[in-house]
Formats: C-alpha cells, sequence, structure tokens
C-alpha cells in the first residue's frame, strides 16, 4: 500500500494525516529562520527559538501565497512561493519522522477555495521538492468533506449532512446531499462563510462565551432550517471544547447524530488519496462541489458524414487547467452548439448557440477556425476563436478572432 499524505492547509493552522496514525500531525503555518545562519524550523523547537530570540518568524504563509507579497527575513527577500517550499519540505520531513514512515507516494492538499493561479504555485512548490504531477492533487474543502463523509456507514449520509467550522475570527457552514438514480450516484457539497464572526479569545469569559453561544445558535437556526439531517459535525479549533456553547450544542442535537473531529479535512484528503491511488476507484459516486463542474459538455461534429458528439468536459471534471483546442470547418453552419447536460436528474439538458460571425466571407468549405476552450469557473466556459485560413488559397485573417465568456447556467 503506498504512503498518503492528506494536508489541509490555512493560515489558522496545517494539518497532515496519514493511515499510519489515528490523529493528523499539526504545525502553525509559519516558518522561522535562525539568526546568523541558513537553518529553518518549524513547529515547538522553532517556538523555542522564537522566545529566545533566536530566530525570526513569517507567519499567514497562505495568505502570502494568495497573495504573491514577498517577506525579508534576515535582511534577504523571498518570494512567497520560496516561504512556501521551505514550508512544505520541511512539513514532509517532520511528519515522516514522527510516523516513521516512507516519505509520500501521493500527497492531496486541501485548501479553503479553488483558484486556479493558486493551484499552480503549490504544485510548482512540490514538483521542486521532487514529487511527480501525477501524484499531487489539490483540491477543496468542499471536496475533503465529501471523501471524509462518504467513507463513513450509510446512516451517516443518508440524509443530509451538515458541518459547522469555527476558527479564530472564521466561522463556516458546509452541507452535503447524496443524489441516488437508476444511472450514478452524486454526491454535492458547497459552503458558506458566515456574516457572524467572533473572536476566540471571547469564549474564556462568562458573558463571552454567552454571546459566542447565541451567535452560533442563530446561525444553526437558519442553516438548519427544517431540513432533515442525519449528521451535524463540527470541526475546526473553536470546537476543542463544546461546554461554552450549551444552546448551539443541545439545538443541533436534536434527533441528529453529532461529531466532532478537529482534523477533518485533512483526513479527508488522506481517503481522497487512497482513491487516487487506487487502480479502481474506492469510490463510486460523482463528485460535485467547488473545483468541479456539474454538467456535462458535448459538441455535436461530423467526421467523414458520420455525425457524433465529441465530450469537452464530464460532470464531476476538474474545471482548474482543463483546456481543449480543435480545428474545425464551419462548412455551411452560422453557429457551433454546446449540448449541456446537467447531472442533477431536476435540470433540463440545453443548448448554448454560439455565432460564427467572427469569420471573414469566403466559401463555406474554406471556413476553417481554431476553438479553443477553458474554464474561468464551474459556472463560465471562455472560448477563444479565430480564423486559421484553408493552406494557401486562403491566408489566415488577423481581424477575425474573438473571446468569449459563456454562462453555463443563468
Amino acid at each position: 500500500m503506498p504512503v498518503v499524505f492528506g494536508i489541509d492547509i490555512s493560515d489558522e493552522g496545517t494539518s497532515v494525516a496519514s493511515d499510519k496514525n489515528d490523529e493528523a500531525v499539526k504545525f502553525p503555518t509559519a516558518v522561522v529562520k535562525e539568526r546568523d545562519s541558513d537553518r529553518w524550523m518549524i513547529g515547538e523547537q522553532a517556538y523555542e527559538m522564537m522566545l529566545d530570540n533566536r530566530a525570526l518568524k513569517t507567519d499567514k504563509l497562505y495568505t502570502m501565497i494568495i497573495k504573491g507579497n514577498m517577506a525579508t527575513v534576515g535582511e534577504i527577500r523571498y518570494t512567497a512561493q520560496e516561504l512556501m517550499k521551505i514550508f512544505l519540505k520541511l512539513v514532509l520531513d517532520e511528519t515522516t519522522k514522527f510516523l516513521g514512515s516512507g516519505y509520500p507516494e501521493y500527497i492531496v492538499l486541501s485548501i479553503p477555495y479553488i483558484d486556479d493561479k493558486i493551484i499552480e504555485k503549490f504544485v510548482q512548490c512540490f514538483l521542486q521538492l521532487g514529487y511527480e504531477r501525477e501524484k499531487i492533487h489539490i483540491i477543496s474543502r468542499c471536496e475533503s468533506f465529501i471523501f471524509y463523509v462518504m467513507s463513513k456507514k450509510k446512516d451517516i449520509w443518508n440524509n443530509q449532512v451538515g458541518m459547522f467550522y469555527l476558527a479564530d475570527s472564521n466561522l463556516h457552514y458546509f452541507e452535503l446531499r447524496v443524489q441516488r438514480s437508476a444511472k450514478n450516484t452524486v454526491v454535492y457539497s458547497e459552503s458558506k462563510e458566515m456574516d457572524e464572526r467572533f473572536n476566540l479569545g471571547i469564549i474564556n469569559s462568562t458573558s463571552g462565551s454567552r454571546m459566542a453561544d447565541r451567535i452560533l445558535t442563530s446561525c444553526a437556526e437558519r442553516m438548519l432550517g427544517k431540513k432533515v439531517f442525519s449528521t451535524i459535525f463540527l470541526s475546526g479549533k473553536g470546537f476543542e471544547k463544546t461546554e461554552w456553547a450549551e444552546s448551539f450544542t443541545k439545538y443541533i442535537c436534536s434527533r441528529r447524530k453529532v461529531f466532532a473531529d478537529e482534523d477533518l479535512f485533512a483526513k479527508g484528503s488522506c481517503i481522497r488519496g487512497f482513491d487516487f491511488a487506487s487502480k479502481k476507484p474506492i469510490f463510486n459516486f460523482k463528485c460535485i462541489c467547488d473545483g468541479r463542474l456539474d454538467t456535462g459538455i458535448n459538441l455535436n461534429l461530423i467526421k467523414k458524414d458520420n455525425e457524433y458528439s465529441y465530450e469537452i468536459a464530464s460532470a464531476g471534471d476538474l474545471w482548474c487547467g482543463k483546456s481543449i483546442t480543435l480545428r474545425l470547418i464551419a462548412d455551411g453552419n452560422q453557429d457551433i452548439e454546446f449540448i449541456l447536460s446537467p447531472v442533477d436528474i431536476y435540470k433540463n439538458t440545453r443548448i448554448i448557440k454560439v455565432p460564427l460571425d467572427f469569420m471573414p466571407k469566403r466559401p463555406s468549405k474554406t471556413l476553417r477556425f481554431e476553438l479553443g476552450i477553458s474554464f474561468k469557473d464551474s459556472m463560465t466556459m471562455i472560448l477563444d476563436m479565430k480564423d486559421v485560413g484553408f493552406g494557401d488559397i486562403y491566408k489566415a485573417s488577423p481581424q477575425s478572432a474573438v473571446h468569449r465568456e459563456v454562462n453555463l447556467w443563468d
């Protein structure tokens, strides 16, 4: 069995889960550099060096890599990506040492939200550390939540599943539902950042804990409402203890199973990693969440007088980094038709027509053009179309090109 690490990272902290240990190994998302040397550290040793004023600390590395910031450490300027690579190497070193295992063959990293630029930065960090591209996977916390829940017994997810994630000044609600049909099983997950928030420090006082309890209870009443839930999960540093949230706990425990797991995202990432590593998928469902398309996209084409459907994307595919380039001949068609097939059984198939009005005027069988397809997000398809001419007979027209964004769903 391959060694798989599931890593969850944010400014609140970094957790690493493995099947070698029941609990995740945790680190602050920060690096410390010893003064007057090139030695970098993380964890307890780094904290001790900081207390003795023998080291320099750089934290909030996740926000740094999102914004592309730089930091000066000991008179040397470092990019956010350089610091993140140093941090990830130390995380892998320390976790491997703690577990007594080999270095991971597969790494699945969960991040709060999917963004193609952020994904590429993390991928480059791992590539520079010597990992193979096909064994590096970046997923959203929503996807990690799905695989954590679906690894449990059916009674846990038979109805809807909710989760509250509470960190310092950060409250999120996640929801999961399973849709079963004769054709397939689809698991949906989405998250929402709550407008209400509070600093975790207030729960240490009686008045502060009462206020925090009221805020959480109000959020739970609004988000859960009259829906039927099998299970509610609690995660994040704020739920290490729940005695301070008496009203909230009483409300969510009414006719529902409730579990707390601070390492939920890291464990879900690890489970997803074993699914990636398996020759055959362990889980038989389509995953629809942040980072993945919720509809199949096809294009009707004709080749040698035979009409066929060309698949652009399948529901559940990652939209990030997905791109296709085709060379086509209009042959009398005034537009191209995309067929959208939603995986949701309550949505109908839809056809989107994109006009070819950018093409120059010439015989229809010589209207050859290039079609580039990519995605801005799960709801937006990007089309880059341009005339490529027709051999030596008709040269390409540089003016005949167009960039369009197409909404997949109104």
